[in-house]
C-alpha cells in the first residue's frame, strides 16, 4: 500500500513533518491530527520552546539498521526474549522470543498522550507502533532492548504496546544503550496493557551516556493485578519522563527504584486507584556534583471508592555541594475510605558518623561507602 501524505498544522522547528503510514485509516490519522494540535498547545511555553529550539534535533527517517546481529553489538545479555528496537525501529533480525507465547506485529492503539509533551510528540510522528502480545506466561524473562548507533544529533521516534494476557505472570525487562557517544533524543511511548489476574515485573536500565531520552509510560492494571517496578537510572545524561498508572479494583503497585549517576532527571508521574487498590512508592536518589533531579508525583482517588492505600516516599542523599532536587508529592482525595500518606527527605553524609567510624580505624573512603549502602539499605 502506498504511504499516504497529509499536511499537518505547522509545527515549529521541525521541517519535515508530515502524516506518513502505511495504513493510514481515518482512526490513525485523527489520532496524529490531535496529538499535532495538542502539541502545538505545549509550544506556547516559552521555556519548553527555548529547550527544544536549543536542542536543534533534526527527525532520523532512515536510521541505520546496518548491524546484523547482538554479536557485532558485543552485547551480552542473560537468557531471555529479546525484542530489538535499532534506533527506534523494531529490527526484526536483532530480535529472538518465544513465538508459541509472544506475538509482535504492527498495530496501532490509541493512548493518552495529552497530559505529556513529549507523548504529543511523539504521537504527532506515529509511524510504525509494535503491538507485543504476551498470550500466556513465558518460561524466560522479555527484554525490550532500545540500542542508539547514531553519531550525529538525530531525533528518533518508538511506539510500544505490551498487552498482557488474563492469569500470567511477566518478568518484563526494558534497557536502554548508547553503543556511541551520541547526542542524539530518543522519544519513546510504552503502554501497558495487563489483563485481570497478571503480574508484572518491570525493570527499567538507562545507559545512554550523552543521549536525551524522553520517556512516556502508560500502564492499565486490570482487576487483581499486581505491578512490581525497579527502575536503575545510572550512566545516563538527560532524561525527562512522564508516567500515568490507572489501577483496576483490587490492584497492586510497588516501585521502589533508585537514581544515580545522571545529569539531568525529570519524573512526572500519576497514579489513578480504585476500590481496594494499593500502592507504595518508595523512590531514592544519590545526586553528586551539578546533578539536578525533580520528582512530581499526583495520587488520585476519585469519588465513591472505597478501602484504597496509597503511600509515596522520597529520599535523597547529596554528595556534591551543587546538587539540586526537588520533590512534589501531590494528594487528590476525593473519597473517604483511604488510607494514604507521603513524606519527602533530603539528607547530607554526617561528619560526626564519618569521624565516628574513622576513630574505629576505618578510612574516610570507606566510611562514606559505608554511610551510602546503610542509606541506601534503610
Amino acid at each position: 500500500m502506498s504511504l499516504k501524505i497529509i499536511n499537518p498544522p505547522k509545527i515549529p522547528h521541525f521541517e519535515d513533518f508530515r502524516l506518513l503510514s502505511k495504513n493510514a485509516d481515518d482512526k490513525f490519522i485523527t489520532f496524529r491530527r490531535n496529538a499535532a494540535n495538542s502539541y502545538l498547545k505545549y509550544m506556547e511555553d516559552k521555556n519548553f520552546l527555548s529547550l527544544m529550539k536549543s536542542l536543534k534535533y533534526k527527525v532520523n527517517i532512515n536510521p541505520d539498521l546496518k548491524l546484523l546481529s547482538l554479536k557485532d553489538l558485543n552485547l551480552k545479555f542473560k537468557k531471555s526474549n529479546t525484542i530489538v528496537f535499532l534506533n527506534g525501529v523494531f529490527n526484526e533480525n536483532l530480535s529472538l522470543y518465544d513465538q508459541k507465547v509472544i506475538e509482535v506485529k504492527e498495530e496501532f492503539q490509541e493512548f493518552n498522550y495529552s497530559k505529556s509533551i513529549f507523548a504529543s510528540l511523539s504521537a504527532s510522528y506515529l509511524k510504525s507502533p509494535i503491538s507485543i502480545n504476551i498470550k500466556a506466561t513465558p518460561s524466560l524473562p522479555v527484554n525490550v532492548i532500545h540500542i542508539n548507533t547514531v553519531t550525529q544529533k538525530d531525533m528518533f521516534f518508538s511506539t510500544i504496546f505490551i498487552n498482557i494476557s488474563k492469569n500470567t505472570s511477566v518478568n518484563l525487562q526494558e534497557t536502554f544503550l548508547s553503543i556511541k557517544e551520541a547526542n542524539s533524543l530518543n522519544c519513546r511511548v510504552l503502554v501497558i496493557n495487563s489483563d485481570s489476574k497478571s503480574i508484572v515485573n518491570y525493570n527499567q536500565i538507562l545507559k545512554t551516556n550523552k543521549s536525551t531520552l524522553c520517556l512516556f509510560n502508560e500502564i492499565n492494571l486490570g482487576k487483581n493485578s499486581v505491578l512490581n517496578i525497579k527502575n536503575e537510572i545510572k550512566k545516563s545524561s538527560t532524561i525527562y519522563h512522564d508516567e500515568i498508572i490507572n489501577m483496576d479494583t483490587e490492584s497492586k503497585l510497588d516501585n521502589s527504584s533508585l537514581f544515580y549517576n545522571f545529569k539531568n532527571y525529570t519524573y512526572n508521574f500519576e497514579i489513578s486507584q480504585k476500590s481496594g487498590s494499593h500502592s507504595n512508592i518508595i523512590l531514592k536518589s544519590l545526586c553528586d556534583s551539578s546533578e539536578i533531579l525533580k520528582i512530581n508525583g499526583d495520587l488520585i482517588i476519585p469519588k465513591n471508592q472505597k478501602d484504597v492505600f496509597g503511600y509515596e516516599k522520597f529520599t535523597s542523599l547529596l554528595l556534591g555541594e551543587n546538587a539540586k532536587v526537588s520533590f512534589i508529592p501531590n494528594l487528590h482525595i476525593d473519597s473517604e475510605d483511604v488510607n494514604v500518606n507521603h513524606g519527602s527527605a533530603i539528607t547530607q553524609l554526617n561528619e560526626s558518623e564519618i569521624q565516628y567510624l574513622c576513630s574505629k580505624g576505618i578510612k574516610e573512603s570507606q566510611a562514606k561507602k559505608l554511610l551510602i549502602k546503610s542509606f541506601l539499605n534503610q
